[in-house]
């Protein structure tokens, strides 16, 4: 069942690419605003993988797959940056354009990232729920860039709520925090991916939101 799921996911994060390049084309693609469409087909990508490992089968065509997954976790801390641009284009930050200070920032998450999800990466196996997909071999670790990352947007979407009132990154950065640190009673391994869906649909409808208010 998690197959037919995940690539469920994979379409509506096809569908989310096409809402944002046409945000792009619309209003320019040169600007930190538009940097989540490298998080958005990464997600794409992921769950596309996840639901088809089971019909393409073990393999290392399919571990090559399933390593690119890990790889494009690199492109997270991008969130970051849309963050902060967010809250310059609502009038909070005095500084128009992004500065470089947070291009550092996220620059250091990339490479805590690299260090703690990809080097020395080992892949194994794993059968479950319906879903065949190979897995890192080292004990899970405590997702510390992701939760930077959320923290931000959390605080980005409190922010643009009061000043623009806009809720929905608040709500829905608040919903990803709270459900990933509950283990639901679900036999499924897909379940906190509708949360990440979520979250990066109210990303995209934020762009949009701020992109008809001519916040720049």
């Amino acid at each position: 069942m998690d197959s037919i799921i995940f690539l469920a996911y994979g379409a509506a994060y096809l569908a989310l690419l096409a809402w944002y390049a046409r945000l792009g084309a619309n209003n320019g693609w040169g600007r930190a605003a538009m940097l989540p469409i490298l998080v958005i087909a990464a997600l794409a990508y992921d769950n596309i993988v996840l639901g088809s490992g089971k019909f393409i089968g073990e393999g290392d065509f399919l571990k090559t797959l399933n390593a690119g997954r890990y790889w494009l976790t690199v492109f997270t801390p991008l969130l970051f940056i849309w963050s902060v641009d967010a809250l310059q284009r609502s009038g909070t930050m005095r500084h128009s354009a992004v500065k470089p200070s947070t291009w550092l920032v996220a620059a250091a998450l990339v490479v805590t990232t690299f260090l703690r999800e990809i080097q020395g990466l080992d892949l194994i196996p794993r059968d479950e729920y319906g879903s065949f997909s190979y897995i890192s071999s080292a004990p899970a670790a405590a997702p510390l860039v992701p939760v930077i990352v959320a923290i931000v947007m959390l605080i980005a979407g409190g922010i643009l709520w009061k000043r623009q009132k806009w809720p929905w990154l608040f709500l829905a950065s608040a919903l990803m925090t709270v459900m990933s640190m509950v283990q639901l009673p679900i036999a499924s391994n897909a379940a906190t991916n509708l949360f990440e869906l979520l979250l990066l649909t109210s990303v995209v409808a934020t762009t949009a939101f701020q992109d008809r208010a001519g916040s720049r």
